[in-house]
């Protein structure tokens, strides 16, 4: 990336820009880009030294970009503020807010049946019922489900579910109810989300990241033959120890996906990476990196699950931490 200028930032509160205002207060700003269930957060440490600095209520919407002075800043999203903590000494206000879209809706428990359907209608109504825009990945919209409940759950939580048996991840984002591709790199309109990569020289520390799960050498799942009148079982991968889901799928097809799906996610968990470097906030979660130069268990593709950026005005610096986990083949 070579020598980069000064951090910078813009910070909007509803119609108000804060910019200017908080400039030299600023003493640090962390943006967390998670992929799935997990909300984005945002953090912001402000110097309180003579208690002039006026709190946002909770409730209010904050809009975040960060970048540099000269290369320009790339919008991070919309918080909605949580928490506001004054604290001392020294005198610093802490404000913690969570992603707009993460609607108290989605916290509630919920018990309903989803009956000949499809994840794009499923998608679709959650997302109306919570005010979000509907963006279904279009390989996966007109996926069928025959039958699923939604027992006592709330909707993120379904709907996390309802991904994982698809090779998805499903999270609001910025007005939208998002269900794509995971470990694909692949955006909601089922093209290629642009790939980075960072080289050795890119990067100020590394990490190997060794989960401590089960690894599965095949994924099995069932399906109903109604003209045979029996189950049958699709499978994906080989060897031991193998894993059968516990739903029972509508056709050969649905039951392959979801056993692919499933030893796809296992695979990808196995293991993971942690990554530091100098401020990327162009990265987000669901990216694509490729990294060059590292050890193999560390080196080739991997796809973005959080990417945590932060601006610290104390020591001048600006760092991104990614964790990744291998992209699908």
């Amino acid at each position: 990336m070579g020598l980069k200028s000064l951090p910078d930032f813009r910070l909007t509160l509803g119609n108000d820009d804060l910019t200017a205002v908080v400039r030299d207060r600023l003493k640090t700003l962390t943006v967390t880009d998670n992929s799935g269930e997990e909300s984005d957060t945002l953090e912001i440490v402000i110097d309180d030294r003579d208690n002039a600095v006026e709190s946002p209520p909770r409730g209010r919407v904050l809009s975040v970009s960060m970048g540099y002075r000269d290369d320009g800043l790339f919008y991070l999203g919309k918080f909605t503020v949580d928490e506001v903590e004054p604290e001392g000494p020294p005198d610093i206000i802490t404000i913690r807010a969570k992603a707009a879209d993460m609607r108290e809706g989605f916290k509630v428990q919920r018990t309903r049946a989803f009956r000949n359907t499809t994840i794009g209608a499923i998608v679709s109504r959650i997302a109306d019922e919570n005010g979000l825009q509907p963006a279904v990945a279009t390989e996966l919209a007109s996926r069928v489900v025959a039958h699923r409940d939604q027992a006592n759950e709330s909707d993120l939580h379904f709907l996390t579910r309802l991904g994982r048996e698809h090779g998805a991840v499903a999270a609001p984002k910025d007005g939208k109810l998002v269900f794509a591709p995971s470990a694909t790199g692949m955006s909601v309109s089922g093209q290629a989300l642009t790939g980075v990569t960072l080289d050795r020289a890119d990067l100020t520390r590394w990490r190997a990241v060794q989960a401590d799960r089960d690894e599965h050498g095949k994924v099995r799942a069932r399906w109903r033959d109604t003209s045979a009148g029996r189950t049958k079982f699709a499978e994906a991968g080989s060897g031991d120890p193998v894993k059968t889901l516990r739903n029972l799928y509508p056709s050969e097809a649905a039951a392959k996906a979801a056993a692919e799906a499933e030893l796809t996610r296992l695979k990808g968990a196995e293991n993971g990476v942690e990554l530091t470097m100098d401020g990327r906030a162009d990265i987000v979660a669901q990216t694509p990196i490729t990294v060059t130069g590292l050890r193999a268990e560390l080196s080739g593709a991997w796809i973005v699950e959080t990417a945590v950026h932060t601006q610290d005005y104390e020591s001048g610096g600006f760092t991104t931490v990614l964790t990744g986990r291998r992209k699908a083949a």
